[in-house]
């Protein structure tokens, strides 16, 4: 039915936002059961230590990879907004020679 005689089980968790109900083996075992991860990111799971990533290596291989992207990015964000900066006599120019046309 509704799930009311349910309400008082104590071997059960129930997901915040969608309210599914889920063993209590499931809750801060390392998988996502809800689709708010309330089951695992939850007070009750502050004792129990997770990590995404486990190995140390690949843990600063991601940080390494996550770094240097930054710095790419920024790097060609500027270069892209000098050529814009560059670029931008020369569209007016265009712009209005096109218009004669």
């Amino acid at each position: 039915g509704d799930g009311s005689d349910e309400d008082g089980c104590i071997n059960q968790f129930r997901c915040r936002t969608s309210g599914e109900r889920l063993v209590l083996e499931k809750q801060c075992n390392g998988v996502v059961n809800c689709v708010d991860f309330s089951d695992e990111c939850g007070e009750e799971c502050n004792n129990t230590p997770r990590r995404i990533i486990s190995s140390p290596h690949l843990r600063n291989s991601a940080w390494i990879i996550g770094v240097g992207s930054t710095v790419i990015n920024a790097l060609v964000l500027l270069k892209s907004g000098a050529k814009l900066a560059r670029m931008r006599e020369f569209s007016v120019v265009f712009r209005d020679n096109f218009l004669i046309m």
